[in-house]
């Protein structure tokens, strides 16, 4: 059976002491002094769940306010919070060389304000029991692979993969994409599993998470979204050697 477990949402009291201590980089003081309270209702239409989550939507949204205001013309924050607004912005991070996990961060924030705007669900509830979220393959299934006799070149070149802790998440699925499945297909059959490139991806990922990286380490060196983190944690609460930064 499938059960909803319901999100938490910050408390107006916590939500009043973290916006009173706040101060954005890169704006004025003067500016923050204007845009605070506007500000501070379009994050809360978010439902920051804590205040790291709130401080990190504060960070994303002023960065995003300070490209779009002077485009848009106007100083109606909330007006300025749209799907092609925020597009346009993330192409232009994407010009500048940003990296693809604070890409996908910025837009998973962005939309989730717009969703809040909107009167829409802000965050998607973690479902219990039946779930979409793709498992990693077992250390069990791994040591069959690995003892496999003559393996083929192709799970030879999966094993390094696994094995290659400088890698990002980008160049790990360039890299499996390129990687022959019929041969696999028959490697993993004889290790009673079944070949998935996104369970393989998720296996490397699961092993960089066991390491203990923090977040930084897995959000600039390895290419990690947030929601890649989020979701690893929200089925594997439990992992030993998770560490502290990620569980929040």
């Amino acid at each position: 059976m499938t059960t909803t477990t319901s999100l938490n949402v910050l408390s107006d009291a916590d939500f009043a002491a973290r916006m009173a201590t706040y101060r954005p980089n890169g704006l004025e003081p003067e500016v923050w002094d204007e845009w605070a309270d506007e500000v501070a209702d379009i994050v809360r239409a978010a439902e920051p769940s804590s205040a790291q989550d709130l401080t990190y939507l504060l960070g994303v949204v002023c960065g995003y306010l300070r490209w779009s205001t002077p485009v848009h013309g106007t100083n109606d924050f909330a007006a300025q919070v749209t799907e092609d607004l925020i597009t346009q912005y993330l192409k232009r991070l994407e010009r500048a060389g940003t990296a693809v996990g604070t890409l996908e961060n910025r837009r998973s924030q962005l939309l989730r304000v717009h969703r809040g705007l909107a009167g829409l669900p802000t965050r998607k509830a973690i479902m219990r029991g039946r779930s979409p979220y793709t498992a990693p393959y077992s250390p069990s299934g791994v040591h069959a692979l690995r003892a496999i006799c003559a393996p083929s070149e192709e799970l030879q070149v999966l094993l390094r993969i696994l094995d290659d802790r400088t890698l990002t998440t980008s160049e790990v699925m360039d890299r499996l994409k390129g990687v022959a499945t019929d041969r696999l297909r028959e490697d993993f059959a004889r290790a009673g599993l079944k070949w998935s490139r996104e369970r393989w991806r998720v296996t490397w990922a699961a092993g960089l998470v066991n390491d203990e990286a923090d977040f930084v380490t897995l959000a600039l060196r390895h290419g990690f979204s947030r929601n890649d983190c989020e979701r690893f944690l929200a089925h594997h609460p439990a992992t030993p050697g998770t560490p502290l930064q990620l569980r929040g």
